[in-house]
């Protein structure tokens, strides 16, 4: 079976002054690599089960980029497209995957608050994952050490900061690091997606 997987998209500006969205091209080589299709979601998407019946989504990637506009980010409009997306996860146990900012916008949208971090943009760093070391790449400055009462976090940086965690009843799942810029990618990335998707 092939996956069909909806993806959320950067906001930026043009040279001709437009909004735009935009999606790093590795994302469609790593969720092919994962067994899937690409279906990008515009940032302009009011209704989502509109968007996703027709498409017969069989889970959404919130993808990274944007900082939160409470911390300083640019794009309300990505902000709210992505609030309803977990809102639509939660009364319709449907599949989501944040990474980075959207483990952020998870983490946001259940109450919890993001803190400004050092040492974690634009580097490597490891992380314990279920009691055993990893190394993964890193490109935020906006964490937190703490889960709100609804998630269960299953990967830390040495640092303390949460860096994977899960809800408990329903499938929200998200990841700090970005699986789609390894080169190659990480296997365990793949099974993780597999798993979390079908």
């Amino acid at each position: 079976m092939i996956l069909k997987i909806g993806v959320t998209q950067r906001v930026f500006i043009n040279r001709y002054h437009e909004r735009c969205d935009g999606l790093d091209q590795r994302w469609s080589n790593f969720i092919r690599r994962c067994g899937g299709i690409t279906v990008p979601i515009p940032n302009t998407v009011k209704h989502i089960s509109e968007y996703i019946s027709p498409f017969k989504l069989n889970g959404i990637i919130l993808t990274g980029g944007n900082d939160l506009e409470k911390y300083g980010g640019d794009a309300p409009d990505r902000d709210e497209l992505e609030n309803r997306i977990i809102e639509y996860a939660l009364h319709q146990d449907f599949p989501v995957i944040g990474i980075c900012r959207g483990m952020q916008i998870i983490h946001d949208h259940f109450g919890g608050r993001l803190e400004h971090v050092e040492g974690h943009a634009g580097l490597n760093h490891m992380v314990t994952i279920d009691h055993r070391k990893r190394e993964v790449n890193s490109y935020h400055q906006w964490g937190f050490r703490n889960v709100t009462q609804e998630f269960v976090p299953f990967a830390k940086s040495d640092d303390g900061n949460i860096e994977a965690m899960h809800h408990k009843t329903r499938k929200i799942h998200a990841i700090m690091w970005h699986p789609e810029r390894l080169n190659p990618f990480n296997e365990e990335d793949i099974h993780l997606f597999n798993t979390l998707l079908k």
